[in-house]
């Protein structure tokens, strides 16, 4: 399935459970979930935390979540959170 970002500015972790639940709408049969950013041009760190816990949760159901056209920056975004996440993890462990 390929989900098509049509939002041009991603603020708020709405933004990222309403892509969530248009994916589960599709659930069991779906092994790979394609999210095109190909029209985006900002994501806030709250979009991306979000998008990151969304993408573990899909994980441990089975479904992939793969990115493509992602500008630079939001892939800046993107691999910061998830460094500070796993870093929290691990203090914590």
């Amino acid at each position: 399935m390929r989900v098509n970002i049509q939002k041009k500015y991603l603020f708020f972790r709405e933004d990222a459970r309403a892509i969530l639940k248009n994916i589960k709408r599709h659930k069991g049969v779906l092994k790979t979930v394609y999210l095109d950013f190909s029209q985006v041009h900002f994501m806030s760190r709250s979009f991306a935390d979000e998008l990151l816990n969304m993408m573990k949760n899909l994980q441990n159901e089975g479904t992939k979540l793969e990115f493509q056209n992602l500008d630079p920056e939001l892939k800046k975004m993107i691999g910061y959170i998830h460094k500070t996440k796993t870093a929290i993890q691990k203090a914590i462990a």
